[in-house]
C-alpha cells in the first residue's frame, strides 16, 4: 500500500493542478484515509473503556485515546481489516485520479 500511496502522490505532484488544488487534494486523501479506519477501530475498542470515555469526555487525555487504539489493534485481525479498508480506499483514489486524467 505504501508504494501505491507514493505513486498517487507523485501523480498529483506531476499533474497540471494548481498548487492550492494539490494541497486540497492531499488534505482530502489524508482525511479520507483517517476516517476510513475509525469504524474498524471503534468497533474493536473495549466497550467498558468507551462507555467510560463517553460519560466523562473531559477527563480524556491523549494517552487515553492512544490506549484505546492500542487495545483495539492488539488483535492481528483488526490490523488486517484496517489494512484492507485503507487498501480499498487507495484503489478508489487511484481510479478517481485516472478518471480525472491525473
Amino acid at each position: 500500500m505504501e508504494e501505491k500511496l507514493k505513486a498517487i502522490l507523485a501523480r498529483i505532484e506531476a499533474s497540471n493542478l494548481e498548487e492550492q488544488d494539490k494541497v486540497k487534494l492531499y488534505a482530502v486523501i489524508s482525511e479520507s484515509l483517517k476516517a476510513s479506519i475509525w469504524p474498524t477501530l471503534l468497533s474493536n475498542m473495549p466497550k467498558d473503556k468507551l462507555d467510560a470515555l463517553v460519560k466523562q469526555p473531559g477527563k480524556a487525555t491523549a494517552e487515553t485515546y492512544l490506549q484505546l487504539i492500542e487495545d483495539a489493534t492488539k488483535d492481528e485481525a483488526v490490523l488486517d481489516e484496517v489494512h484492507a479498508v485503507m487498501g480499498k480506499l487507495v484503489d478508489e483514489i487511484d481510479a478517481a485520479l485516472t478518471e480525472e486524467k491525473i
